[in-house]
This record gives C-alpha cells, sequence and structure tokens, in this order.
C-alpha cells in the first residue's frame, strides 16, 4: 500500500486527469477541505444539481451505492463524497458494501472518501482501514495522508501569501505570528488577511500583530507560564486577565501551565542524566512536531533546579484537586498558585 502525501494530492488535482477513487485524511483539515473542493470543481463541470453527490457520517451505504452507479446527467462524470464514515463502527454488512463500491468504481464517477474529524492514525491503521484502503489502490484510486506542514513551510507560505495581497511580511514576523495564534493553517490564513487589510502601507510587523491578531489560548498560557518562570507576576496576572476576558475554562489554564512544568522537569532530569533531549523526546512519545516543547523546555528549566520543579509540581497538584473538588473561587486559586511559583522559582522554597 502506497500512502502519498499533501505534495503528490496538489500535483495530481493540478492536471487534467482525475483518479477514480480518492482516500484523503490526516490533520490539516483546511488542506483536506481545498482540495476535495478542488476535485469537485474539476470532476462536474455543469448540472451540480444531479452531479454533484455529498454524503455526510449519517448516509447509509446503500445511498452510496446508487449515487455511484447512477449515470451522470448531460456530463461525462458525475461526482460522489462521504465525509467522515467511520469505517471502524458500521456494520459488517455495511462495510461489505462499502468495499464493494471501492472494489468496483463505476468508470462515470469520481467517488472521493474524505476525513475531518474522525481520526485515522497512518501508522496504526485498523484491519478495515486496510482493507478499504488496499481496495481503493487496487482499483487505481489513491491514498493521501494531508499532513500538518512544519513551521518552515507555514512562514514560506505566509510570506508568500502576503505578497500575493500586495503586502510584505518577513520571515521573523512570520514566526511570530505563528507563536502568536497557533500553527493551524486556517487560523493563519484568517489573520494574514486581518492583517494586509489592517496594514497601511503594506508591510507587516510584529507591531500589527499584536494590534490585530487573536492569540490562541494555548500561546497565552504558554506565554503565562514564561512570565512565572521569569519571576514576573504582574505579567502574569496581566495574562490570567486576558484569558478570563476570554472566558478561558480554569481547568484549561491549569492543565497548559502543567504541561509546561512537566516538560521542563523531564528535559531537566534528562539532561542532569547526560541523555539527549531529542532522545528522550522520541523514548517519551513526543511526535515530530511536538518534540520542540522538551527543546524549550530544557532551555526554561536552567533557570530552576530539579528540587524547585518538585515543589512546583506539587504545587500545581494542590490547585488541581482544589479545582475540582472544592467550592473556592478559581479566579483566586489561580492567583494564590501563580505567587507560589514565582516564590519558589526566586527562593526555592514554597511559602
Amino acid at each position: 500500500m502506497h500512502i502519498l502525501n499533501e505534495i503528490d494530492l496538489k500535483s495530481q488535482t493540478g492536471k487534467s486527469n482525475l483518479y477514480p477513487i480518492y482516500f484523503i485524511f490526516g490533520d490539516e483539515q483546511y488542506l483536506i477541505k481545498h482540495y476535495v473542493k478542488k476535485i469537485a470543481e474539476k470532476t462536474v463541470k455543469g448540472n451540480k444539481d444531479f452531479n454533484l453527490n455529498e454524503f455526510d457520517s449519517d448516509i447509509n451505504v446503500q445511498e452510496v451505492f446508487d449515487a455511484v452507479n447512477s449515470l451522470p446527467f448531460m456530463s461525462d462524470k458525475k461526482y460522489v463524497s462521504v465525509c467522515d464514515l467511520n469505517i471502524d463502527k458500521i456494520s459488517s454488512s455495511e462495510f461489505e458494501k462499502l468495499l464493494n463500491i471501492v472494489s468496483n468504481p463505476s468508470p462515470s464517477t469520481c467517488l472521493v472518501l474524505w476525513f475531518e474529524v474522525v481520526e485515522i492514525n497512518a501508522k496504526k491503521l485498523s484491519e478495515k482501514a486496510k482493507k478499504i484502503m488496499n481496495a481503493v489502490e487496487k482499483s487505481g484510486g489513491c491514498i493521501f495522508n494531508v499532513e500538518k506542514k512544519s513551521t518552515s513551510e507555514l512562514i514560506r507560505m505566509l510570506c508568500g501569501g502576503a505578497t500575493k495581497r500586495n503586502s510584505h511580511l518577513e520571515p521573523t514576523t512570520a514566526r511570530y505570528l505563528i507563536e502568536s495564534c497557533s500553527d493551524d493553517l486556517s487560523t493563519l490564513i484568517n489573520e494574514l488577511e486581518k492583517l494586509c487589510a489592517y496594514s497601511k502601507n503594506g508591510i507587516i510587523t510584529n507591531k500589527e500583530v499584536d494590534e490585530v491578531c487573536s492569540r490562541s489560548v494555548e500561546v497565552s498560557v504558554f506565554n503565562l507560564s514564561k512570565a512565572l518562570i521569569s519571576q514576573n507576576l504582574n505579567t502574569a496576572y496581566k495574562i490570567l486577565d486576558d484569558l478570563f476576558f476570554m472566558r478561558t475554562e480554569p481547568v484549561i489554564i491549569l492543565s497548559i501551565i502543567s504541561s509546561a512544568y512537566i516538560d521542563m522537569y523531564r528535559a531537566k532530569v534528562a539532561v542532569d542524566s547526560g541523555l539527549r533531549v531529542e532522545a528522550v523526546a522520541a523514548d517519551l512519545g513526543y511526535n515530530a512536531r511536538m518534540s520542540f516543547k522538551l527543546t524549550n523546555g530544557e532551555r526554561d528549566s536552567r533557570r530552576l533546579s530539579c528540587h524547585q520543579l518538585e515543589l512546583s509540581l506539587c504545587e500545581l497538584l494542590d490547585c488541581d484537586k482544589q479545582l475540582k473538588s472544592t467550592k473556592m473561587d478559581s479566579r483566586i486559586l489561580l492567583e494564590r498558585l501563580m505567587a507560589q511559583l514565582v516564590y519558589i522559582s526566586a527562593k526555592g522554597v514554597a511559602i
């Protein structure tokens, strides 16, 4: 079985000929929807009411069979797509029908099976997924895994997107935009549109990013963690104000702060044991896109001893218990926690 990537999908959809069947999954939902739409537009030029059939996860497989095998109306081809059909949860009879559809493609239909919410792990495929994907390949179709873009790829896309919109974005500012708003492509494109419209002279700087863009909750809490490590309690309280204004759940705030301290502790122990952080990241199950968290943790942990990190984790655990088991005001609990973490960072002991 050959699973192709987004570059292959981009290349193939740019050609005139289409595969009879597409099986598209992955983490980058924005691009998946982009290519699904592109395939539909290339397949059906007119008579969309009759030749464009789009089904969601609630569909009966028999309806898909009927749509695939009916002839196009005044057109060479018709388009049938099924989004988020959970292959592993449909009945055996439904699965066999689906397998039959994929194994016997109609020459006058382009069938697209794509997944937006239902997750398919390319490294741990279920037996049913393997059967369907093998049948797609044997029938002349193709399988595509559209993974998230790397930071360097996102930077190039953002800079190129700004140029197309008659604006200028430096790579360093593009990186700052990603760090401020997340690496979600859909979010970044929306923020880029706002920046290009807002920029008066066409030059986008960090200042415009700060003035226009909506920071993600995770980035805000990450900055809060950095403020605590730097013993900057005023900045930490200001970020907490913003998070409560955005109606962020206290348990989510605590969870992300805890994650940052756990990363620091793991990195600290690894370095003190003479191990490379990159190797430890793989052993602990950090994927390629998330290994930077441990690298950042190693950098930030230089300010703290293992004892300070252990005390901090105890305070985080205690706050978690109180948030979930008492009626105390969550804002007060988090503010007290932050004061404790700053005191531990400065003095090496808990209050």
